[in-house]
């Protein structure tokens, strides 16, 4: 029996079909190319590492609808604490305003550490609850001490920076328009008569105070929570920065928010851009301190 020429090329027990086709590729070459990477679109975002602050300030582990409610909540709960907080403090200090009158400036005095020191301290508290609800670290609120010391002096830097640019805005605005001239005077008169007659040491620790609470609550919880609900910075800072103005109202007139509102800019942007609440918290307490100050040396005697 004769061999086709071709027959030495075929393995044993294979037949040869001339109208099949050629061997299929081998199975190592389909795998190999099943493991060659899609291109995809790059984001300057996704640079960053998981570990850095300014990715952490995104909160990538927290849903949109978990941030929408954690607002809410904390809105909610910090109006009903101050509420019950008023009244057991006007209780514990035997304050009895009377109906139709304005409060004293001695009441006033006697008022104001019991109620900075009780806001400091729900505050602080609510926030630390919903973390530990949420099992999220004290990164989920910005306070990161990566570079504890750069971010101080960030700070520093920043308020006087914030300070060259919001004073010359105010003096070009109370030349063109009177009446946020008389509004300053007004709550100038306003401050004096809230704030107690404290050492300048004593005044360092209370706008401490007030400083590093506020950022918390504001810039801290509010501002990152609302960037994850609204999925952008630019409208977190404007609606972080309505909330921070607005509960100033009550104590403060109309003309003063608009350095509240120039200020709150400022320290948002210093949040983002160092990936810490730092930098905030020590120009905030340098901006409180700095405005106490110069009442306190400007007024003389009328301030005793």
């Amino acid at each position: 029996m004769s061999q086709s020429p071709n027959d030495h090329h075929l393995p044993k027990g294979v037949e040869e079909n001339p109208t099949s086709n050629p061997t299929p590729p081998a199975p190592e070459f389909v795998e190999i190319a099943a493991e060659v990477p899609v291109a995809r679109p790059v984001s300057v975002l996704s640079t960053f590492r998981s570990d850095d602050p300014r990715f952490l300030l995104r909160l990538p582990t927290l849903s949109r609808r978990s941030a929408w409610f954690d607002i809410v909540f904390f809105i909610v709960a910090m109006i009903a604490l101050e509420i019950v907080s008023s009244w057991a403090i006007l209780q514990f200090t035997g304050v009895e305003p009377l109906d139709g009158e304005p409060i004293s400036p001695d009441i006033k005095r006697r008022l104001i550490i019991p109620t900075v020191t009780t806001r400091a301290f729900a505050t602080l508290v609510l926030v630390s609850v919903i973390l530990r609800a949420r099992r999220q670290s004290l990164s989920a609120i910005g306070l990161s001490l990566r570079r504890p010391f750069t971010d101080a002096l960030v700070g520093f830097v920043g308020v006087g920076a914030m300070a060259a640019l919001i004073f010359p805005t105010m003096f070009l605005l109370t030349s063109l328009f009177p009446k946020i001239l008389r509004q300053n005077e007004e709550n100038t008169k306003g401050l004096l008569e809230w704030l107690p007659h404290l050492h300048p040491l004593g005044f360092t620790l209370l706008m401490g105070v007030v400083g590093f609470y506020e950022e918390v609550a504001f810039r801290g919880f509010l501002m990152l929570r609302l960037r994850r609900g609204f999925g952008n910075w630019p409208l977190a800072v404007v609606m972080s920065t309505i909330l921070f103005t607005v509960p100033h109202l009550a104590e403060q007139t109309v003309a003063t928010q608009i350095p509240l509102f120039m200020l709150s800019l400022g320290l948002s942007i210093l949040t983002i851009w160092r990936g810490s609440l730092i930098p905030a918290i020590v120009a905030h307490m340098g901006w409180n301190l700095g405005t106490v100050l110069i009442l306190h040396f400007s007024m003389g005697d009328k301030w005793r």
